[in-house]
Parts: C-alpha cells; structure tokens; sequence
C-alpha cells in the first residue's frame, strides 16, 4: 500500500487561506466530512504556490478514527459529495472594467480515493486559482487545527465569516434569507426564523464561543418579522494600535531581505504574531545554512506561523556574540578578521554620521545589508 504524511507531519502549523469572496459564496449544504476535505486541500496550499497542482489527502486526516471498511465508504461518498457540490458555484469577481459581477465556475475538478493507497487525490478547478493562491489583498487565513475541530459545516462557515472581520474592523450584514442560501443552498428550510436561530445562529454562537471567532449577532426587524442581522466578533481586535507597526531596527532588517510588511504588520496589529517572534525567525533562519533565499523563508516562517511553538518553548534570546579577536597561528602573519558587533542603535548612528558626512548614499536598509559583509550585527540580543 502507498503511504501518505498525515499533514501534521508535513507541516507544523498548517493554515486555511483563501479570498473573502469565496468564504461568502453561496455554497449550500454539504457534510461535515466533505467540509474537513475542503479545508485540508486548502491547508496543502503553500503561499507561494504558482499553480493549483494535484494533492494528496491521508484517510486519517479526514477521519481521525479511520480503520478502513466501512470509514473507507463514508469517506469516498464525502468525495462524491464535494465533487457535486462544487461544480458550479457562483463567485463574485472584478472584471477588465473593475465592475463586481457574479461569475461561475467549478472550485474542484476532482476528489477520489486512490485504490491499494491510505490517501484521497484531490484538484482544484482552474478558474478558484485567483481565490486561493498569490492572494494580496481582501483575504482571510486562520490554523486549520482550531477549524477543523468544529462539529458541524454551519459553525465552519460562520467561523470563516467571523474571521473574515477581524481583517476589516467591521460589522457583517446580511438579511436572514442571504444567510440561509450561504449556508443551506436555500431558504425553504427553517421557514420560521425562530427555528434558523435555535437551530443554526445560538448553536454555532455556542460551538464557537471558545474559539478566536467566537461573536455576537443582533437583528433587525422590518414590520413584525426579523429581517437582517449584525454580526460582529467579540474582543475584536482594536485596529489602532500605537505600536502595531515594527520597530525601525526590525523594519530595517526586513527590508534588507526584502521582506513584505504590509501583512506582517496587519499580524502584528492582531496580536498573531509579536516582534519577538519576528527576531526569532530571522535569527533561526539566517543561521540556516540550507536556507537559498533568506527572505522568502523569513516570510513564509512568519505569516504560516511555522516556528512559533519553538519560539514558545524557547522564548528566551539567543546569546549574545562575545568579540574576541583572533590570533595568528603559530608560523604565520595570517590574522582571520574578528568580527565585530553593533547593536543596531550604533548602526543607527554610525549611519546618520556618514548621511551627514556624504560618505553613503544608501537608505538605511541597504546600509545595515552592507554592513552584513565581514561583520555581525547584534539586534535586539539576536546576531545576524
């Protein structure tokens, strides 16, 4: 039999991604378990993936219970489910004169169980590509570990919803009816709104009260039925924040790599990340020697949240780098160049002293890139 990872072994920490707009697509109804593929073929995405390419899904990871027979049943049926479902799922998109318009298309070509295998086989459509990779702007990421717990598809797609705020700062409406068809595919069921909120609305309040998307709805009444709802999470995060952004040294270590900040400062502002896990990061991955192209692996270890179990084990800061100087070995006029540390309040420094003196042109950036070449730099306690 072929075996496949389980993705808790692929990936430490692996993370659901994709755009607002197919978080509030119609979908309809589908099983739990054809929710859990969903999810776990997104999770297999990498950020920075250039093609929806085939994935491969470990049985167990759908049905921790897994023990084959009639579990290999229920899952293939699931398969069969999700293929159904999302074949003609209606999007909305910006066409070439930058209108919204609702445009439709298949979000995946194919899931099956692979005979003789532990794993399901699974492609996206071709169109859902600008909807789950090289995503820029207006999306929405969360770790697939606290989502895939969730008992129920309802609380799946309200939790995604919910998440979907905390980018924005904003309130979501909807009228009770668009609800119904995001959720259930249509409005004919739970026809007395009292039976959509005992039934949908209080029970998913409940399931995710304890989650980061936990949230509180209020309605709108139009003459004697209700008519729309506010969501809105709770303990939203408060989007002005003094010091959401990094600090100059931190900020200028990053743009030295050519780091993206504009989403790691959205992270900070959140409270997902600190900037000492950001050090951390950097630390680890400019000691990697395997590591080709620091600043990618710095990006992706920060917004995929990679390294941060390490860093919560370890929160202490690495040691600090002791000068000594090197001496010649015996016989030789040889001396290896010591290297030198500075902090970067002397690099500020040192920098504002040659800008005054005309002797560098650089930005900052550059200048404490360049200073990278035959010395160290101390930050913050961190060597690089």
């Amino acid at each position: 039999m072929y075996h496949q990872l389980s993705i808790w072994e692929e990936q430490k920490n692996p993370i659901v991604r994709m755009h607002n707009h197919l978080i509030t697509a119609n979908l309809g109804y589908f099983e739990l378990l054809s929710m859990r593929i969903f999810l776990l073929m997104i999770a297999k995405l990498k950020w920075d993936d250039k093609d929806l390419l085939p994935i491969r899904i470990n049985l167990s990871d759908i049905l921790p219970s897994y023990k084959g027979g009639d579990h290999l049943q229920v899952i293939i049926k699931a398969c069969d489910e999700l293929k159904e479902k999302m074949k003609d799922i209606r999007i909305l998109s910006i066409n070439s004169k930058g209108k919204q318009v609702y445009e439709r298309m298949t979000v995946i070509d194919n899931v099956k169980y692979v005979e003789d295998t532990d794993y399901i086989e699974a492609e996206f459509g071709r169109k859902i590509k600008p909807y789950l990779i090289d995503l820029k702007e207006n999306f929405t990421q969360t770790e697939l570990q606290e989502i895939i717990k969730l008992k129920s598809t309802h609380a799946i797609r309200i939790y995604l919803l919910i998440k979907t705020l905390y980018r924005s700062g904003q309130i979501y409406t909807t009228t009770v009816n668009d609800l119904k068809l995001m959720l259930l595919g249509t409005t004919e069921r739970y026809r007395e709104y009292k039976e959509f909120k005992k039934f949908i609305l209080k029970q998913t309040q409940t399931a995710l009260d304890n989650t980061t998307a936990a949230f509180d709805f209020e309605e709108e009444r139009k003459g004697r039925a209700i008519e729309t709802l506010y969501f809105k999470p709770k303990n939203q995060p408060k989007y002005i924040v003094a010091n959401s952004n990094l600090t100059d040294s931190t900020k200028a270590i990053l743009e030295a790599y050519q780091v993206n900040l504009s989403r790691i400062n959205e992270m900070l502002a959140d409270g997902e990340v600190t900037e000492a896990y950001i050090l951390y990061v950097v630390d680890i991955k400019l000691k990697d020697k395997k590591v080709k192209k620091p600043g990618g692996a710095i990006y992706k270890a920060i917004i995929e949240k990679h390294l941060w179990t390490d860093f919560e084990k370890n929160k202490a800061k690495p040691k600090k780098l002791v000068t000594t100087p090197k001496v010649a070995p015996a016989g030789t006029d040889h001396v290896e160049q010591a290297i030198q540390v500075i902090t970067m309040a002397q690099a500020e420094q040192m920098y504002a002293e040659e800008k005054k003196a005309g002797t560098t042109k650089w930005p900052f950036a550059g200048y404490v890139k360049g200073l990278k070449t035959g010395r160290s730099i101390l930050v913050d306690g961190f060597v690089y």
